[in-house]
């Protein structure tokens, strides 16, 4: 059976996937094949650190990524095939835990991923309303990797690309090859196309704006029949 990981974005939780999900279910050839660990994934995001809640923090993009990790050897350990499937930011949690394991030289372990989907992931930042972000929104770490040029974030890429996309086939401590399938929202303003897409090779673009592409409202929904396909795909 193939494990189907959902990593949402900013300001967002578990729960905007549900009309997915919704879809999916009602979909018996693909839930035959593919279907999500439970707990589905999920982390903590906002704007603004809770002013009740003085001891907590909002995460950074890494430590959501360490967090993902363990719940693809824990919630998700079940499954010798997974595909991870990441929203806007939730894109970069997923490129930043892969990183993240191969840093640790676990590449190995990697290969039970069959791919990587990222719809409308800000590869390269969004500059929607960044200078009132900057402003209003300070001391917020997911915040910052949002932004253009970010080094992290930019560090990562390049890795991504070197050591999982044009990576060798054979998978070592250091590497893996894992394709990625990358698309950017025909009427996204919040990440343009040139961000979602970035230095991918398969990338390509889907109806609807930051939001609604991701959330399919029909199996005739090109997102949901697209993603569909790269399931059963993986399924194989």
């Amino acid at each position: 059976m193939l494990g189907v990981v959902f990593v949402h974005g900013v300001r967002s939780s578990a729960e905007m996937w549900d009309p997915f999900t919704s879809v999916m279910a009602e979909d018996y050839d693909l839930m035959a094949k593919a279907v999500e660990p439970v707990p589905r994934f999920e982390y903590a995001t906002g704007l603004f650190r809770s002013s009740w809640k003085p001891l907590t923090v909002i995460p950074s993009i890494s430590t959501v990524a360490d967090s993902l990790k363990e719940y693809l050897i824990t919630e998700a350990g079940e499954f010798d095939r997974l595909v991870l499937v990441g929203h806007s930011q939730g894109g970069l949690v997923i490129q930043r835990c892969l990183v993240r394991m191969l840093t640790e030289g676990r590449g190995q372990e990697l290969a039970r991923i069959r791919r990587v989907v990222l719809l409308a992931t800000p590869n390269t930042g969004s500059e929607l309303l960044q200078t009132a972000r900057e402003k209003l929104v300070r001391g917020n770490p997911q915040e910052k990797e949002l932004r253009p040029f970010n080094e992290l974030v930019a560090d990562t890429a390049r890795s991504v690309q070197r050591d999982i996309v044009h990576a060798a086939e054979q998978p070592t401590e250091r590497s893996c090859r894992i394709p990625f399938s990358v698309y950017a929202g025909e009427q996204d303003k919040v990440v343009t196309r040139a961000s979602a897409q970035a230095a991918f090779p398969n990338a390509a673009v889907l109806p609807g704006d930051h939001f609604t592409i991701a959330k399919p409202d029909s199996r005739r929904h090109r997102t949901y029949s697209t993603v569909r396909r790269l399931l059963m795909e993986a399924a194989l």
